[in-house]
């Protein structure tokens, strides 16, 4: 199978070089297909950034290539690679080099998962060089992918330098402590004095070289291999050491005391391009501004009245300052070091940078034209050491948008700050993206992809402050009243969502609407006042419908679904769920697809679909988890959870639950903390720890009631009455059951009472009252199936079965039986293995096992 090589050192110690020969010793093995990615200082923002590198390289495309004629040569590489999955991971790779697509591929991240992608046809080696520097984007790719060397001939080798700080290191701890069986872990260290002499030896065979220069060189080194070699090569150049014709040898031509020996690396590489001719010279530079890696069309359109460039890159290569790294579709250079990158390019003048990088940003704009999004990146780096403000904070605004399109939330985040810093100085007159538009996407990406409400308010004030229109002003207020309603502040959410509808009021009929009224929806829905829900909620589905508004309609669905569950309408919240989550795929709203999945997930488990249920909630984990959303996240967790005390399996709902409440507090959400703890209690009261319980509930309750969110209130009293009854305090169980029945309103759906007449029938059967156990049994039995909850039916089924079989009233015996019977039933359906034993005994006492 696969591997996993980590080899880590620092600047100029060999990790690159230890690679170059490994490549070079496999040339006569089997066909290996090699695939380098490699990751830049300028680039660390850049989403998705070495794969990308990798992904040109292993199609061979060159840069300037026609967007469909790249669409196509995928499409082909695709098929053959993994034509069984073929629909899956095509449209990821195409969004993900930004390649426009048909309708029927638009597609987020979520597609690409390890058993999606097969090496199996072509053993395959993956370099990624220079990892820290990758984008946290990459490295969270990566680390996913590591599993394919379980079962691909795929070995994966990473270069980086002992950064702990940097996620890099998260790729050496992971393949350590997950794939040891896999993993082999390089550190090179810098040589030691006798390895030193020993390379010096090797390089120059020069037995008279008088010790004490040898020592001088050898303590500059401090085992740095790539300082030796550039040093000797500095000595070459400068005719302070010659070879002798005849001999083959290399002899001292000054006196030792005239030949300087720079301090440093960059000091010997410094000294090296100071001897380069002029003409020569300058195309190293000019080279270095464009970055480590430059197309030689490129470079040649920048330096065109350089006569000879062929020359003068061949003398570079000669040299060993840059190599070649593509010949074909096109050439393509990189410096051999990134220390001699940076030593061409700090060799210029601060305005000759700036002149070259604006003859790169218009170069790359002229020659991309048709694929500027590919370029973004590039060219916000060029513009602003240009420093062309302008022209920077446009591209670096397009990035950040590009970044948060592929869910890359951090790199976002990075490009969306630097605008905002660059903009801030601008006159109004110059701004090509207002500041109000950048505020609001910062707060967009941390509320909906971080779950970091402090920052997204902040950012959501100021665009409400700098918002240039009523429409923008109501945007902002309704952003504000979010997270206030994510908080619990309800009363400050209703403020700022009916200061929304007051703006629009006079507007002819918006989008925007349709977005508060669904809040609004979702608002009362939080208070139980469902009524309310349903009016805008209605409103909101209208006005998307006249608009022809996806993501309204979207949104409209989504808690038009809510409130079907809350009424017991199961089917018809179904039917909401999938319309939403259909809708939110087709605008590639990833956030919301989260909580889609979420509510999908919920609602096929409460029918007992329990495959369809998990199959939504790990498509909402893998999503949640990629952009970073602990808010959303905690619901997938708890709604998991609650799908393993339906199936039996109370252990794994506790560590479920446990990660839901963790994930929880860290979003801030108040409703997702409060659910997450009850659900939590209900998993430890299932394992017996009732003290646990008892206070996860208190918590849940203290929360509801500071924040006012009393949906919760009827689920938290059945829970402490459940708990109460357990301990066998049944004044305390009747009391919360009173509280439930009274927070559930006037009239509480099926499914609710359903539960409640189980719960008193639970305090009968603890306190041995089989006669009155029975009768709220069997009322909370019609209940729960007239409500279509599967789980519930079987759990009371369950209760009654037992209930019959200890009352002993003539036919008993046949009515547990026919009970405990179809409970088995229910549950084998539901895959609910942990009822199965208990159920199993009580039949086999009964004498009715079949």
């Amino acid at each position: 199978m696969g591997g996993i090589v980590t080899i880590v050192g620092e600047a100029g110690i060999g990790k690159s070089r230890l690679v170059a020969e490994v490549r070079v010793g496999a040339r006569h093995a089997s066909p290996l297909q090699w695939a380098e990615g490699r990751c830049l200082s300028y680039g660390t923002s850049t989403a998705y950034q070495f794969w990308l590198d990798m992904m040109r390289g292993l199609l061979r495309v060159r840069a300037d290539t026609a967007p469909a004629q790249v669409r196509d040569t995928l499409r082909e590489w695709v098929q053959a690679l993994c034509p069984q999955h073929f629909e899956m991971v095509y449209p990821y790779l195409a969004q993900l080099m930004s390649l426009p697509l048909e309708v029927e591929h638009e597609v987020s991240l979520r597609d690409l998962e390890g058993e999606n992608i097969k090496a199996a046809t072509f053993r395959a080696v993956e370099t990624r060089e220079d990892l820290h520097w990758a984008d946290p984007t990459s490295i969270d790719l990566l680390e996913r992918l590591l599993a394919l060397t379980d079962r691909t001939p795929l070995l994966f080798i990473c270069l980086f330098r002992p950064q702990r700080e940097h996620g890099c290191w998260r790729i050496k701890e992971s393949a350590a402590r997950l794939y040891a069986h896999r993993h082999t872990d390089l550190w090179l260290e810098p040589l030691t004095t006798s390895e030193s002499e020993t390379l010096v030896s090797n390089l120059l065979r020069m037995e008279s070289l008088v010790k004490s220069f040898k020592q001088r060189v050898l303590r500059h080194a401090e085992g740095n291999p790539f300082y030796l070699e550039e040093l000797i090569r500095s000595l070459i150049d400068s005719g302070a050491i010659v070879c002798d014709e005849v001999s083959g040898s290399w002899q001292l031509a000054q006196d030792l005391d005239q030949i300087p020996v720079p301090e440093t690396l960059v000091g010997v590489l410094l000294a090296r391009i100071d001897r380069l001719p002029e003409d020569t010279k300058r195309v190293l530079r000019t080279a270095s501004v464009i970055g480590r890696i430059f197309p030689y069309r490129l470079l040649e359109a920048i330096a065109g009245e350089e006569r000879q460039l062929d020359a003068h890159l061949l003398r570079l290569q000669r040299e060993q300052m840059i190599r070649e790294r593509a010949r074909l579709p096109e050439s393509e250079y990189i410096f051999k070091h990134h220390l001699t990158h940076e030593a061409a390019y700090n060799g210029l003048l601060k305005k000759e940078r700036r002149v070259l990088h604006r003859q790169v940003a218009e170069t790359l704009e002229g020659l991309f034209s048709d694929r500027i999004q590919e370029q973004l990146e590039l060219l916000a780096h060029h513009w602003e050491q240009a420093e062309e403000l302008e022209k920077a904070v446009n591209y670096l605004f397009q990035a950040g948008e590009r970044a948060r399109r592929l869910g890359a939330s951090l790199e976002a985040i990075d490009f969306y700050q630097s605008a905002l810093q660059k903009a801030t100085g601008l006159s109004p007159s110059q701004h090509t993206v207002g500041l109000d538009r950048i505020h609001e996407c910062l707060g967009h990406v941390y509320l909906g992809n971080l779950s970091r409400q402090d920052e997204a308010l902040h950012h959501y004030e100021c665009f409400l402050r700098l918002a240039r229109s009523d429409e923008d002003g109501a945007r902002a207020a309704r952003k504000v009243a979010t997270v206030h309603l994510l908080r619990g502040e309800l009363a400050e959410a209703q403020e700022y969502y009916e200061a929304a509808l007051a703006r629009l009021n006079d507007l002819p009929l918006l989008a925007e609407t349709s977005r508060v009224y669904y809040y609004l929806a979702y608002l009362f829905v939080s208070r139980n006042q469902l009524d309310e829900a349903v009016r805008h909620a209605s409103a909101s589905l209208e006005v998307s419908r006249q608009l022809n508004d996806s993501k309204g309609l979207a949104d409209a669905h989504r808690v038009m679904g809510i409130i079907a569950v809350h009424r017991d309408e199961l089917e018809v919240a179904c039917e909401h769920h999938e319309r939403s989550l259909q809708l939110y795929r087709q605008v590639g709203d990833l956030p919301r697809m989260v909580a889609a999945c979420n509510n999908l997930g919920d609602t096929y488990r409460l029918l007992g679909q329990m495959d369809r249920a998990l199959e939504r909630l790990n498509e909402g984990l893998e999503i949640a988890r990629r952009i970073g959303d602990t808010r959303d996240e905690a619901s997938l967790l708890q709604t998991t959870a609650e799908l393993l005390l339906d199936q039996g399996q109370w252990r794994m709902a506790v560590e479920h639950s446990k990660r839901a409440v963790s994930a929880a507090e860290e979003s801030g959400v108040a409703s997702r903390i409060i659910d997450s703890h009850r659900v939590l209690a209900a998993a430890c009261e299932a394992v017996g720890r009732l003290e646990d319980a008892r206070c996860h509930l208190e918590i849940a309750e203290t929360l509801m009631r500071d924040t006012q969110q009393f949906r919760f209130a009827p689920a938290i009293h059945l829970g402490l009455a459940q708990v109460s009854a357990t301990q066998g305090d049944f004044g305390e169980a009747r009391k919360c059951l009173e509280q439930a029945l009274e927070a559930a309103g006037s009239e509480p759906p099926d499914a609710f009472l359903g539960l409640v007449h189980r719960c008193h029938g639970y305090v009968h059967s603890r306190g041995k009252n089989w006669k009155d156990a029975v009768v709220h049994l069997e009322r909370s039995l019609t209940l729960l199936e007239s409500a279509n909850v599967p789980a519930e039916v079987g759990r009371t089924r369950l209760s009654l079965g037992t209930a019959y079989a200890n009352r002993g009233q003539e036919g008993d015996r046949g009515r547990a039986c026919e009970q405990l019977l179809t409970a088995l039933s229910i549950f084998q359906k539901m895959g609910a293995q942990g009822y199965v034993p208990q159920l199993e005994m009580q039949l086999e006492e009964l004498g009715c096992l079949p």
